[in-house]
């Protein structure tokens, strides 16, 4: 038990130190050593607890969540800005707008921009969070229109989410000190605490998807259609349910019925998927096969070749899971989640924080290393933040895709070998 609370106390003090190069002017090289510390505590710290089967408790592993958390705690979070948008959006909402079907600069906002700070990028795009997002800014803005509450906020989901973790573990009857890979993890941290990250929501209903299921089907299915709700890509985990049994259809489709009627409540009402159109059809930043692919056709038959590898892949994974026993929910998610990072032109770190429940359950060592790496990516900001210039260094990319790649590459020989070996072949 002592070693538990060593670990937390050696993390704890990386934060601090982490917390002061987060302040303006951003020196990221400073943000970078700091960071690379308190990656090598966090791994020391899971493998060692692991091996020495450290039972610290359910109560010591969620204070430490939270505690952790609370060091980041600040009202003005650097590494990104989507906060303010939460604030307009939930203020929009307030108003009786729809932040859905005007963007910021519309004019007939000009009122609410005197009374609202104005979100400081893509003012000219509508609102791309779904409604529960959306909902959950407007009660936050309703409180205190402050980055502050929304830290606070996503650091509570975060510590339900390590809850429902360690519960779940329990019942698996696997080692609860699992549940640091999460609860402890720099990145997860980073991004809920400081940057305030809606993410921390989705997620939570995603681990409570995973806590009720094939257990009450209602449940699961509320849960994962919350998720869905709060980013609309992890939609495409519903047909994930889908195994043999009859039980599974009535889940996808009470799930798929929860998910569809908010959506199409908000956006029949917008008229258009304007923010999100402009979102799908524009942005990059950070992405691996897509960055490839662009040198060699032009960004629009780039997506199309992504989505098109996409779909393939995802109804292969589909189809898995319906055919193949072992082929378990979790590892079906895993391979979903990792395949549209892969292909997405749009990869910012938080994003991979929904692989962090999944890697729970089916540890895999590169993709461990991909959610730490990735923090890298932040190189981009120093430019950005002093001269407004987006542009993108070559260095993080090859530092977190490479020994992704490389690890992906020895699982997949490791495993056709094993094929060539068994008795059955």
């Amino acid at each position: 038990m002592g070693w538990f609370y060593v670990s937390a106390a050696v993390e704890a003090a990386a934060l601090i130190l982490l917390r002061t190069s987060l302040t303006r002017p951003f020196f990221f090289h400073r943000f970078a050593e700091i960071y690379s510390v308190l990656t090598v505590a966090f791994c020391f710290s899971c493998v060692f607890l692991v091996r020495k089967k450290v039972r610290p408790g359910l109560a010591a592993i969620v204070l430490s969540s939270l505690l952790l958390r609370a060091l980041l705690w600040v009202n003005q979070p650097l590494l990104s800005n989507d906060v303010h948008r939460y604030i307009w959006d939930g203020s929009l909402l307030i108003h009786g707008k729809n932040p859905i079907a005007l963007a910021p600069a519309d004019p007939s906002l000009s009122e609410l921009a005197k009374e609202v700070p104005l979100p400081p990028d893509h003012r000219e795009v509508a609102s791309v969070y779904p409604p529960l997002s959306l909902l959950l800014f407007a009660s936050l803005s309703k409180i205190a229109p402050e980055p502050l509450i929304f830290g606070v906020t996503m650091t509570l989901f975060d510590a339900l989410s390590t809850l429902f973790l360690v519960l779940l573990l329990r019942k698996r009857r696997m080692p609860e000190v699992l549940s640091l890979l999460y609860a402890w993890h720099p990145l997860a941290i980073v991004e809920s605490a400081h940057s305030a990250h809606v993410d921390s929501l989705g997620i939570f209903f995603l681990i409570l998807t995973l806590y009720f299921l094939h257990r009450h089907p209602a449940r699961q299915a509320l849960s994962a259609a919350a998720a869905a709700l709060t980013k609309i890509w992890p939609a495409m985990l519903l047909p994930l349910f889908l195994d043999k049994t009859r039980r599974s259809s009535g889940t996808l489709i009470l799930s798929a019925f929860f998910f569809f009627i908010p959506v199409l409540a908000f956006w029949s009402h917008a008229g258009h998927f304007s923010g999100l159109g402009v979102y799908l059809q524009t942005w990059e930043f950070n992405g691996s096969v897509y960055k490839i692919l662009r040198i060699f056709l032009d960004s629009s038959d780039v997506r199309r070749v992504s989505v098109l590898l996409f779909f393939f892949g995802w109804a292969a994974c589909v189809y898995r899971r319906i055919t193949v026993p072992s082929f378990s929910y979790e590892k079906g998610a895993l391979f979903a989640i990792g395949l549209f990072l892969l292909l997405s032109p749009v990869v910012y770190p938080w994003y991979t924080l929904w692989l962090l429940p999944f890697l729970v359950f089916e540890a895999r060592v590169e993709w461990i290393y991909f959610t730490l790496a990735i923090a890298s990516s932040y190189a981009v900001l120093p430019n950005y933040l002093n001269a407004h210039v987006w542009r993108e260094p070559v260095w993080p990319s090859l530092l977190t895709y490479l020994p992704l790649y490389g690890g992906l590459c020895v699982r997949i020989a490791h495993r056709f070998l094993r094929i060539q070996k068994s008795p059955l072949s």
